[in-house]
């Protein structure tokens, strides 16, 4: 859980990202390294905010003409940080959902949950209609 010492902060994402979103149906956006290893783990093309309301207008951009699906953090800065998306993600993406974990979990903890990444597979099919 950690990035290189004094880089800039970015956008957590696999190597194969560009490529992938090609052909991926969605796109998870969550916070954080271990939600977007969660994310990549359970099969989804996903990208991960280096902090809560950080790299915004980078994730958006990653995000267009494509569908983004954004599991937030279920705390206030979490809900802040995907509201100032969700806006921005009107401008760029094809669509879009917010989805909040049950239970105040973080992505992390709920890819522990049985039907986890079926749910996640439900709401990314709803909002690549």
């Amino acid at each position: 859980k950690r990035s290189v010492k004094g880089s800039s902060s970015g956008l957590f994402a696999p190597m194969d990202f560009l490529q992938r979103r090609i052909f991926d149906d969605f796109i998870v956006i969550c916070e954080g390294p271990t939600d977007c290893a969660a994310a990549l783990g359970m099969g989804f093309l996903s990208i991960g905010l280096p902090s809560s309301g950080a790299c915004i207008a980078e994730a958006a951009l990653a995000c267009e003409d494509c569908y983004a699906l954004v599991i937030r953090d279920p705390d206030a800065a979490g809900k802040r940080s995907s509201e100032r998306l969700a806006e921005a993600l009107s401008e760029t993406a094809l669509g879009y959902c917010v989805v909040t974990p049950p239970k105040k979990m973080d992505l992390r903890e709920w890819s522990q949950q049985r039907g986890c990444r079926a749910a996640i597979a439900e709401f990314g099919k709803m909002v690549a209609q």
